[in-house]
């Protein structure tokens, strides 16, 4: 256990760090009124799920890994929302505390949840941070309804980079997991239709403000993309 909440302290500095320097995310309320901050994230996981924010106010929602939905609904709404991670918070300043979003502290390849409970499961660019892939995965489909829907964020590898993925699981510590799309397809397909896989965005740029790690994956290609998937029958 101790290895898994060091390696998460270590992801979760680097995600913490990623998010400061984009636009559509920041963590502190100093740094922007509330009300823009809920807008913001509001509209980013508008843009990833393609629903709308109506739709996404009524559907039970589980956000793995946080912490946008945390920091987007701002008035009570029915249902709840669920942001699972095992570690909080994820930093000294967290938008106002409101009912309509609840903090479950758990792994997630053990959601403390009942059977068909969420409609909704969003999965940022958490995946590669986790023990066991698989297992999060088993989970997520567990807990989704049957018509429910999974969107799962992640970075992907180019294809030529295969033969490297073994290494890159042993020296990235806070990813233990890397993927090029033909991989992270058959760990979806096991549990999951592919309804839609899009490029979201290529996170990495060449800079001298970043760190070494970063640059090889600017110049690797490394893109984060958005796969929206349905459960499978039994």
């Amino acid at each position: 256990m101790n290895v898994r909440i060091n390696r998460w302290k270590q992801a979760q500095k680097m995600e913490a760090d990623y998010y400061e320097n984009i636009d559509f995310q920041i963590r502190s309320p100093d740094d922007l009124n509330i009300d823009e901050l809920r807008k913001r994230n509001t509209s980013r996981i508008v843009n990833f799920s393609g629903l709308s924010d109506v739709d996404l106010k009524n559907l039970r929602l589980l956000e793995i890994g946080g912490p946008l939905v945390e920091e987007a609904f701002g008035n009570i709404v029915t249902p709840p929302k669920l942001i699972l991670d095992p570690l909080f918070a994820w930093s000294p300043k967290c938008a106002e505390p409101n009912k309509s979003c609840h903090r479950v502290r758990s792994m997630g390849e053990y959601l403390p949840l009942s059977d068909n409970s969420i409609d909704l499961v969003l999965c940022v660019n958490t995946i590669d941070h986790t023990c066991s892939p698989y297992d999060v995965l088993n989970e997520i489909k567990r807990v989704l309804t049957a018509k429910g829907l999974l969107i799962i964020l992640c970075n992907i590898f180019p294809l030529w980079t295969t033969p490297f993925i073994p290494l890159f699981n042993i020296i990235d510590q806070p990813h233990p997991h890397h993927f090029t799309l033909p991989i992270f397809k058959r760990l979806l397909n096991q549990r999951f239709h592919i309804e839609s896989v899009t490029l979201d965005h290529r996170p990495y740029r060449l800079s001298i403000d970043q760190n070494l790690k970063n640059n090889i994956a600017a110049v690797i290609g490394v893109g984060l993309f958005n796969f929206h998937c349905t459960p499978r029958n039994g």
